[in-house]
């Protein structure tokens, strides 16, 4: 029987037979401002919430924003970051995780130093949930001159190395409105285990916010739209 990880997004887990396959890595996908990054604070905080350790790597937004964002709906990571079930990390600009990026897509392989922010946080506090937000500014990040094709190599190693980790993780990526692809890379959609789909869109004169579920690995999913709500409480899926 496959083991379920409780997502926390209220009404999410009706969809899916009761949560992510546990050591799944999922692709939550969206344009800007539609709720990711809130998205993915509620699924951590579920998981302090659990008293089980969860990392969040971010490199979209400093972490001290991504605290007054999280207070907004009553989320208080302070405590379970003293605690040690939450850990907020930024890597730097002269990080190992950027000064090996050209070597890791020339040798067409991930570096053992490109992911030691990850690899360190995860063991250091036994974490069994990780975020990576997001996908998109960390591609936007690499040397100009690489082609597609070399940055779709360097994604799906990327996300084969996160899902060695033993960790049930999501990673976010931007997706511009009318893609014919789920993500902006159109490569993380097909090595991620499960994709969620969040957008706003306009019926009549109200705008809405709909989320689907196109992919979920050895998951019965509802794959219709279903409208969801960003509440005082956090996201709200209408099931």
């Amino acid at each position: 029987m496959i083991k379920r990880v409780p997502s926390g997004i209220t009404g999410l887990d009706n969809l899916i037979q009761g949560g992510f396959p546990d050591g799944f890595c999922i692709l939550v996908s969206g344009p800007p401002g539609v709720g990711k990054t809130i998205f993915t604070l509620q699924f951590l905080m579920e998981s302090a919430r659990r008293g089980e350790a969860g990392v969040y790597i971010t490199l979209d937004q400093r972490i001290k924003d991504l605290r007054n964002q999280a207070k907004q709906f009553g989320w208080n990571f302070h405590e379970y970051e003293m605690g040690g079930f939450v850990r907020f990390m930024r890597p730097s600009k002269g990080s190992a995780w950027n000064q090996n990026i050209t070597e890791t897509i020339k040798e067409s392989k991930i570096h053992y130093e490109i992911l030691p922010v990850i690899r360190d946080s995860v063991a250091e506090i036994d974490a069994k949930r990780l975020v990576i937000d997001s996908l998109s500014t960390l591609t936007l990040s690499l040397p100009r001159g690489f082609g597609d094709g070399e940055i779709r190599l360097f994604l799906k190693r990327l996300v084969d190395e996160v899902k060695s980790l033993g960790v049930t993780s999501i990673v976010t990526s931007d997706l511009p409105k009318n893609s014919k692809w789920l993500s902006r890379d159109g490569v993380s959609e097909f090595v991620c285990d499960g994709v969620i789909v969040l957008d706003d869109v306009v019926f009549g004169e109200d705008p809405v916010r709909i989320l689907r579920i196109p992919k979920m690995r050895e998951t019965e999913q509802d794959r219709k739209a279903h409208f969801f709500k960003i509440t005082s409480d956090g996201i709200v899926v209408e099931v």
